[in-house]
């Protein structure tokens, strides 16, 4: 193997790599006095666990309220 072959292989296998990495978006929500609690996301409910925390994974990019 040549210099070029290894450096297109090096090439590649970086590109492809950003290709198919994913970004991971998640919230962490903790309430202040450790009670449980619920959460709407659109039409979807969520609630915490009995501790009093939630971790909502998979977020898109956006604002929500």
């Amino acid at each position: 193997m040549n210099f070029r072959t290894i450096y297109l292989i090096c090439f590649l296998n970086f590109f492809s790599s950003l290709a198919f990495a994913q970004q991971s978006r998640f919230v962490y929500l903790q309430s202040d006095n450790g009670k449980p609690f619920y959460l709407k996301n659109g039409s979807q409910i969520m609630s915490s666990s009995s501790a009093g925390y939630l971790i909502v994974p998979k977020l898109s990019d956006g604002k929500f309220q």
